[in-house]
């Protein structure tokens, strides 16, 4: 006991030692005779036995808490081995199997052996992609942000993300189950079996309102690097669906689906850019003299003006040159125009000047690739409904070699309304050239006395393909 004692005082987080003396036991030929106790635990304790104690005390210690973080995994690996020998196949449902040859992202990867068993059209269609979603996820190199993106395209296409209801429920209790049922069992993504039936299925729209409004509107994302990873991810997945023939009935909807999703990987990033760079260095000077958004924020700011324009990125002197420089005018000889001032208005970009303006300017005289009368016809050369008729504008504006300062016009109009007149907006190069033909906006617009009109808190900047999805079904992140 003494040797106990030493080792709870040297462990103390140890739980107490309690002697259990070895059982007794008969001796068949002598009822009273004790079987001979070889424990040596009557012999005296010397400095090397101590030793010994304390060394069994710490590897018991360590082995148990092994021990019980291993036995649940070995329990589940044996449970997997033997249900993959029951059903014919190896290596399908282990989540971390180590011999398992990780692919790249966007690799479309070999189809499986077993897809034909697996995604078998005889099973919903429910059950088919909860399967394909392990398994895609399981070998495939995900980073921070793509396993984010992910998750949201999942949950936002009725795929919910945490355990099952039943996944607690031991495999051993259905000796029956094979390797894919265990799977299932455990599955991290599911449907919701109310969710289910009457269950639709439409590749198609699902991509497009991710794409578009949902990830701009509600999906709090902010940074570029997600607007970029998103039409990314959305491809990968949906690329391994149609190679491993998970639902070739939708094989259709889904080569639609991927069609949207190539080019919003191309006008995702320029919404998100065109978004932060605007209203350009010409809007800002006018919002400044004329209204908007910075209108009277340098006339008396309680930390100086020097350094409020600092914070604002433009001095009211920068803001009278650049307008001067622009129109040949003085800011003072100028008026807003308040008739034609329109809030949150939402416009669609109808074309683009294919070279930079002439300073000073004649805000009556085009530069546009189309004539006036072209502009305002309602059948225009491209329509902005159909996301596969857009243009970009780098095939038909030239931003190479033009000055830093060199203004753009771009001519919007009403969203949905091809009778409405178009409104010219002056923008530097760095913000033209991640404009597309087709794309949604939505913003201040004003007017000026001379026929100028500048824009003014750039709200949203949406994707030529957009398309609002129901604002009943889409939750929020």
């Amino acid at each position: 006991m003494a040797a106990q004692n030493e080792i709870q005082e040297e462990f103390p987080d140890l739980p107490e030692l309690v002697h259990v003396p070895k059982p007794i036991t008969k001796n068949t030929n002598d009822d009273n005779k004790v079987a001979p106790n070889n424990d040596k635990e009557n012999e005296p304790e010397t400095e090397h036995s101590k030793e010994k104690d304390n060394e069994d005390a710490k590897e018991s210690r360590k082995v148990t808490v092994v021990d019980c973080e291993e036995t649940e995994d070995n329990d589940i690996k044996n449970n997997e081995e033997q249900a993959g020998e029951k059903s014919g196949s190896t290596n399908v449902t282990s989540e971390t199997n180590e011999n398992t040859t990780s692919i790249q992202f966007d690799e479309i990867g070999p189809r499986d052996e077993d897809a034909d068993r697996v995604y078998d059209l005889s099973k919903p269609i429910s059950q088919r992609v909860e399967i394909a979603v392990q398994r895609y996820k399981k070998n495939r190199k995900f980073n921070a942000v793509r396993n984010q993106v992910f998750e949201s395209y999942m949950r936002f296409g009725g795929i919910e993300t945490g355990p099952k209801a039943f996944q607690g429920q031991g495999d051993e209790e259905d000796g029956e189950a094979d390797a894919e049922e265990i799977r299932e069992r455990r599955a991290v993504n599911f449907v919701e079996e109310d969710r289910v039936e009457g269950m639709e299925v439409d590749f198609t729209y699902t991509v497009t309102v991710y794409l578009s409004s949902y990830l701009i509107d509600k999906s709090g994302y902010v940074y570029m690097d997600q607007f970029v990873e998103a039409p990314i991810v959305v491809i990968s997945f949906i690329n391994y669906l149609v190679n491993q023939r998970v639902c070739p009935e939708y094989n259709d909807d889904m080569q639609r689906a991927l069609t949207i999703a190539k080019q919003a990987k191309i006008e995702l990033p320029l919404c998100k850019r065109l978004a932060q760079l605007t209203p350009g260095r010409f809007n800002k000077a006018c919002s400044l003299l004329f209204g908007g958004e910075l209108f009277g924020l340098l006339d008396d700011p309680w930390e100086g003006e020097e350094k409020a324009a600092k914070m604002l990125g433009i001095s009211m002197s920068e803001a009278k040159s650049i307008f001067r420089e622009v129109t040949g005018q003085e800011h003072a000889a100028v008026n807003l125009n308040n008739k034609m001032t329109r809030i949150s208005e939402e416009m669609d970009v109808i074309d683009i000047d294919s070279h930079p303006i002439s300073t000073p300017f004649d805000p009556n005289v085009s530069n546009s690739t189309q004539d006036n009368s072209t502009q305002n016809n309602s059948e225009n050369d491209h329509d902005t409904t159909n996301p596969t008729s857009t243009i970009p504008i780098e095939n038909g504006a030239n931003f190479e070699n033009v000055a830093p300062n060199s203004l753009y016009r771009i001519y919007v109009r009403k969203h949905d309304h091809p009778e409405s007149v178009l409104i010219p907006i002056l923008i530097g190069p760095e913000l033209a050239k991640n404009v597309i033909r087709g794309m949604f906006i939505t913003a201040d617009f004003y007017q000026l006395n001379n026929g100028v009109w500048y824009w003014d808190r750039v709200t949203n900047v949406y994707p030529t393909y957009f398309l609002q999805g129901d604002p009943d079904s889409d939750d929020d992140e």
